[in-house]
């Protein structure tokens, strides 16, 4: 993943408690299991500004 972006965090609450998601994490994760299920390269997932405004709009 590049990590050229800005760290963007995500802050959720639940009746659990609450936690903060590394998006740029989070999309990594995503992206090694995704390849680990799919056997094939690296899909690369970065957090561009359409997902973190898609996840942002999401959370409102």
């Amino acid at each position: 993943m590049n990590q050229n972006y800005t760290d963007v965090y995500l802050f959720t609450v639940d009746e659990n408690g609450s936690s903060i998601i590394n998006v740029n994490e989070f999309l990594t994760k995503i992206d090694k299991e995704l390849e680990e299920i799919l056997g094939s390269k690296e899909l690369n997932l970065e957090p561009k500004n359409e997902t973190v405004n898609a996840i942002l709009s999401y959370c409102k």
